[in-house]
């Protein structure tokens, strides 16, 4: 079972893409792929396409959605290179929907690994423990909107969403 809306928008992101491919090469050449959030989503179903196409996809994601069950994600480990999603602990919109994704069964299709919010810092050892899934903090209380986006935003010391107008309306100091 995969999330209809990620299927269509990496279905209708193939049609777009996959003309363009260099066809000298031929198959089995690496190609990297990588998205925050949604994008995230969008990027693992591009993988398997690409994967179907005789490539050989890399994913990275930040902040990337669970948007399959473990059927969905053993055969995007049967055919796909192994694939990492950063997460840090202050991200309200991934523990949000860690309920939802659980009751789904819905799972990572690679190795979750915690990273910093505020530094460009990967986690290992101990340190790593929080990412694994059952760890993972459930969501409590009604965050506000700014919060939530600049948390889900802020990866690794680095601002990467979306930018207002009014940014002091969404950027808080740091």
């Amino acid at each position: 079972r995969v999330h209809a809306g990620f299927q269509q928008a990496g279905a209708e992101l193939w049609e777009l893409i996959e003309p363009h491919l260099n066809r000298e090469r031929g198959s089995g050449g690496r190609v990297l792929l990588t998205g925050h959030s949604l994008g995230g989503g969008t990027a693992t179903v591009l993988a398997l396409h690409l994967a179907a196409a005789g490539w050989a996809p890399e994913l990275v994601t930040i902040a990337g959605p669970r948007l399959g069950d473990a059927a969905f994600a053993k055969r995007f480990r049967e055919v796909c290179l192994p694939a990492v999603h950063l997460v840090h602990d202050e991200d309200d919109v991934l523990k949000s929907n860690t309920q939802l994704w659980d009751n789904l069964g819905f799972q990572h299709v690679g190795r979750v690994v915690r990273c910093g919010k505020d530094v460009p810092c990967i986690y290992e050892g101990e340190e790593a423990r929080l990412t694994d899934q059952a760890a993972q903090p459930t969501f409590g209380g009604t965050p506000s909107l700014k919060g939530v986006f600049v948390d889900h935003c802020r990866y690794l010391g680095v601002y990467i969403g979306v930018r207002i107008e009014h940014p002091s309306v969404w950027l808080r100091p740091l």
